[in-house]
């Protein structure tokens, strides 16, 4: 399939988070934050594998072509 216009995926960011913030709740998100600064001071290599392996997964499903992308995240 082809991506969706860059409008569509800019359009997406924010709903995202959205997204993001209704399935973790803004306390879930917080400790993930402080999880990801934590292993970030303890094992950095491992942290950047995790952030780089998330990133790619949440870049695929912005970009991802279909009306129900965000049950992807």
């Amino acid at each position: 399939m082809f991506p969706p216009p860059r409008r569509d995926v800019l359009a997406r960011l924010p709903e995202s988070l959205g997204q993001f913030t209704m399935q973790f709740w803004p306390w879930g998100l917080a400790l993930g934050i402080v999880g990801i600064w934590e292993m970030f001071q303890r094992q950095a290599e491992v942290a950047w594998m995790l952030v780089l392996g998330l990133v790619a997964e949440y870049v695929f499903v912005i970009t991802y072509a279909i009306p129900d992308w965000h049950d992807f995240l």
